[in-house]
């Protein structure tokens, strides 16, 4: 049997490692980016991290647009709708970088991505994250969407976050419109020794 102390250094090893596991990635920020002075072609080599679970879906209703074979398609009476899911921690790729945009793929066809934007999710306190870029739309203004299914039951006049995946809108089906992007600590800490700025020289005068 395991006796108390026993119980208690298990507990204590549970929880270091909890703590640890916690610590593991660290929010992505624009300052962060300045900082380390990060180019385009770093971002590509870095690994990224969604913060949370993303789910998305959309009607399909044209049979010669594009989907992934990877993709969930269901029919649902009449219609058949397409869901992507993005598990919380599910690695990314950047395939695209701009000045405050990161378009980031979490698929093997690079073709199909979430753009993740600086301050985009339009809450104060997330202005230096990197957000998906969602908008809003009013259910009765979405002609393309007929099954009340896709809403999740939620009133036909709330509004609603749409994000672009593939070149099709998206509904964002699970609340998600805050994820943003994390990456891990150890790379930040690598990146800060690796990235180092020159302060210049000046004359000076006699």
């Amino acid at each position: 049997m395991i006796g108390m102390k026993g119980l208690k250094l298990s507990g204590l090893i549970i929880l270091v490692l909890v703590l640890l596991g916690c610590a593991r990635t660290v929010t992505f920020t624009h300052t962060m980016r300045e900082r380390i002075n990060l180019l385009d072609d770093d971002l590509q080599k870095v690994q990224f991290y969604v913060s949370e679970k993303i789910i998305i879906k959309r009607e399909f209703v044209n049979w010669s647009s594009e989907i992934n074979r990877e993709h969930d398609l269901r029919q649902e009476g009449d219609h058949f709708i397409e869901t992507v899911i993005i598990n919380t921690d599910t690695p990314g790729i950047v395939v695209e970088a701009n000045e405050d945009e990161l378009h980031v793929s979490f698929e093997p066809d690079p073709n199909f991505y979430l753009v993740f934007c600086q301050g985009c999710s339009g809450e104060k306190k997330d202005s230096d994250l990197y957000t998906l870029y969602n908008f809003k739309m009013k259910g009765k203004e979405i002609e393309t969407v007929e099954d009340t299914r896709l809403y999740d039951g939620v009133s036909k006049d709330a509004k609603y976050y749409f994000t672009e995946y593939g070149n099709q809108d998206f509904l964002i089906a699970n609340n998600s419109h805050g994820a943003y992007l994390k990456l891990k600590d150890k790379v930040v800490r690598s990146m800060i020794k690796t990235k180092r700025v020159l302060p210049g020289s000046i004359i000076i005068d006699d």
